[in-house]
């Protein structure tokens, strides 16, 4: 067998794999989805179930808080994110490294992680609630528990789309450009609005959908910190199949997910367009601006330092806390003793050790297959496209 006919093979192969897993775990749970979400009892169902939606109020409180809460998220975490950028990119802020760090922290720190952090900071029992509570007896320990503690864990988790896309975008304003407006007599509102602005606009656009399509989905955020009055859709999809209802919960999970796509769509429609307006081919870098006004770079540097705090500070307690004894947590500010006890208890013991050596594998065997379905379907992907467009 010559060289082309087993690389021949070894494709038809690997994509016979790559449709069969599409098949087994995408399609068929799909199709089953859509059957129980339309038939129920192997009768057309969907009007009833609609009703049934329409007419349950905790639903409807649901699709409520959600919508309200992505809205407050896209303005809230594209200000918090178009701001570190600037600092980051545009203007001259002393100790950039430790911005860096401090404001990359969501792409490490976030999910469940970093929802368990903010409550174990600002919880009841957290470390902030603690000192906050002592100097104002009067304030609620669950100060921070509901639509509060949902809206602030967006707010600085989502920002990680800003800080990976936005911060390329940036790189490709070319700063010839902008002395050549400069020169004109632009003032520096005038630079960013009519030369920095359109050529990061379209990457602005999608990562602003990727906002609103990870604000829709958010789970862990409402679950954590939500607490027992503050519901969103995707919380709701797990309560309608626990009590078992299946094909109302197949339903909204389907609606959910129709939304999604289209924001999908929409942002691939955007990065699409993006080559179009990236500015020149060449570009010279962006030299950090130092703002003259010491006021205002005063200011900067003020806002710029108190989001690194805002990052840091949960990280720092959940690290320093778990060097603490049990009895300390929720009731010390700052633990008094710290100990090792805790990860030789995690990592000696088969029970507590068992989640993480699972999460690791299941995070390697995910990030292995698909790279693997990646490398091998987008080559063809493309190789076809480039055919049509050439036919």
């Amino acid at each position: 067998m010559t060289r082309g006919r087993i690389e021949r093979a070894l494709c038809w192969l690997a994509l016979g794999v790559v449709v069969w897993a599409v098949v087994s775990f995408i399609v068929v749970p799909l199709a089953a989805a859509i059957h129980t979400a339309l038939f129920k009892n192997g009768a057309w169902a969907l009007s009833e179930t609609i009703g049934q939606l329409a007419a349950s109020k905790r639903v409807r409180t649901a699709v409520w808080n959600t919508t309200w809460m992505t809205a407050a998220s896209i303005v809230t975490v594209t200000i918090v994110g178009v701001f570190q950028i600037a600092v980051l990119e545009y203007f001259h802020v002393r100790g950039r490294w430790l911005l860096k760090i401090a404001y990359a922290t969501p792409l490490i720190f976030g999910g469940v992680v970093a929802a368990a952090g903010y409550n174990f900071t600002y919880g009841p029992g957290g470390a902030v609630t603690a000192a906050l509570t002592r100097a104002i007896p009067t304030l609620p320990r669950d100060w921070f528990i509901g639509w509060l503690g949902v809206l602030v864990a967006h707010t600085f988790l989502l920002t990680s789309f800003h800080f990976l896309f936005l911060r390329a975008a940036m790189h490709r304003v070319d700063y010839a450009t902008i002395e050549a407006a400069r020169s004109m007599g632009a003032t520096e509102l005038t630079v960013l609005r009519r030369v920095v602005l359109p050529v990061i606009m379209p990457t602005m656009l999608a990562v602003t959908l990727l906002t609103i399509y990870t604000s829709i989905a958010s789970f862990a955020a409402a679950q954590v910190l939500g607490g027992r009055d503050f519901h969103m859709l995707s919380q709701m999809v797990l309560t309608l199949q626990s009590l078992r209802r299946p094909d109302m919960a197949a339903l909204l999970a389907l609606l959910m997910a129709l939304v999604l796509m289209a924001l999908i769509l929409l942002s691939q429609y955007f990065e699409g367009k993006r080559p179009c307006t990236a500015g020149a081919k060449a570009t010279a870098r962006i030299q950090l601006r130092k703002l003259r006004n010491p006021l205002a770079n005063a200011i900067l540097h003020f806002i710029a330092y108190a989001l690194v705090a805002v990052y840091l500070v949960p990280v720092l307690l959940v690290v320093l806390f778990s060097l603490a004894p049990a009895s300390s947590v929720g009731v010390e500010v700052l633990p008094s003793t710290l100990t090792l006890k805790n990860y030789i208890r995690v990592l000696s013991t088969g029970a507590t050790f068992e989640p993480f050596l699972n999460s690791m594998l299941m995070a390697v065997l995910a990030v292995s297959a698909a790279l693997a379905m990646t490398l091998f379907a987008v080559p063809v992907i493309l190789r076809e496209r480039v055919g049509t467009a050439v036919g």
